[in-house]
């Protein structure tokens, strides 16, 4: 039987110390292998470590995923995929119904305005009319 391991000094230590996490936010359209190939990160490489973890959201939220930098050379950094977020495959979850938005009248300051859950979401409007409109726009926003 080998020896019990030692939290402390030996094969084991805090992660943060020795993983290291960054986070990059390629532009919209970055695909996977864009992300993948040897030079993607060759502007960081002086960062970069073996055994980092990158967490890799481009802009439009497409590509979603963790990558393990494997290794670090002068021009290129070797990296593999960890987790890779696809909606196809995500499991489904169904949102529950958001409550209605209220239109009020608030005053002389602050109008006919628009309240979700007790919050004052817009203020400020002339009419009845247009207040509605803007919490038609805003619940059809919280439905996505």
């Amino acid at each position: 039987m080998s020896k019990p391991a030692k939290l402390s000094g030996g094969r084991f230590q805090q992660a943060d110390y020795s993983i290291g996490r960054y986070a990059a936010r390629p532009p919209s359209g970055t695909t996977l292998e864009d992300v993948m190939h040897p030079e993607y990160f060759q502007n960081e490489l002086n960062a970069l470590k073996p055994g980092m973890l990158i967490n890799v959201l481009s802009d439009d939220f497409a590509l979603d995923c963790d990558v393990r930098v494997l290794t670090v050379t002068k021009t290129t950094a070797k990296v593999r995929l960890i987790r890779l977020y696809q909606e196809g495959e995500a499991p489904k979850v169904e949102s529950g119904d958001v409550t209605d938005a209220l239109v009020t009248w608030g005053g002389p300051n602050h109008k006919w305005r628009v309240i979700h859950n007790g919050t004052v979401i817009e203020h400020g409007f002339s009419t009845q009319e247009e207040a509605e409109a803007a919490a038609a726009r805003y619940r059809a926003a919280l439905k996505g």
